[in-house]
């Protein structure tokens, strides 16, 4: 801004014929085996890294993308006619090629009952500074965990939930009578374990 050149701004977005918004969908391979994922889905493009959550773009221009932040985007555009981009992050610049590879399947979600929700309610202890606070509202489920925002639960089944934001799931332990005693937070290769304390 200070040299007059502000960050692009999602409100700038330009609309985009449908045939436009499918050019550039597809898989881009960038280096240290990265793979970035573009889809469409109800008029809406998305940029989705391996192994990471979903995040929606905007058209600046018929080639150029942004995320909401507008510090990192996308540039696409075709050299011997395969599909190519360079993605930026805060000045600094990769570049991707087009690949053979679907992009990952949505997981199916379930209804739950308000009531089955409510027993998972509490406050879980993974570790002495770190803990899960899980919360109700109507049939959706909550957590938040210590100095994170609150994100919402999706549930596989009864007792597995995973999140859309990150790559997580968590599962509810039960005892022989039913009663919900804790909880398993599977991320990053990781199950860390979690006792309900409250």
């Amino acid at each position: 801004m200070a040299i007059g050149k502000p960050l692009p701004d999602i409100n700038d977005a330009i609309t985009l014929t449908e045939s436009e918004q499918q050019k550039w969908l597809g898989a881009y391979q960038f280096e240290e085996n990265i793979i970035r994922y573009i889809t469409l889905e109800n008029g809406q493009l998305y940029s989705q890294k391996e192994g990471s959550a979903k995040l929606e773009i905007y058209p600046i221009t018929k080639t150029k993308f942004i995320f909401e932040s507008g510090t990192t985007a996308y540039e696409f555009f075709e050299k011997d006619g395969k599909k190519q981009t360079t993605f930026s992050n805060s000045g600094i610049t990769f570049k991707g090629f087009e690949i053979d590879k679907a992009p990952p399947a949505e997981k199916k979600t379930i209804t739950v009952s308000p009531e089955i929700l409510k027993t998972y309610v509490g406050k879980y202890k993974l570790s002495p500074d770190f803990f899960i606070e899980v919360t109700s509202k109507g049939n959706q489920l909550f957590a938040q965990a210590t100095g994170q925002s609150q994100f919402e639960l999706f549930a596989e089944n009864k007792t597995s939930f995973y999140l859309k934001v990150v790559v997580a799931q968590v599962v509810f332990d039960k005892n022989e009578k039913g009663d919900v005693t804790g909880l398993i937070l599977h991320q990053g290769g990781q199950d860390i374990p979690g006792i309900k304390i409250e």
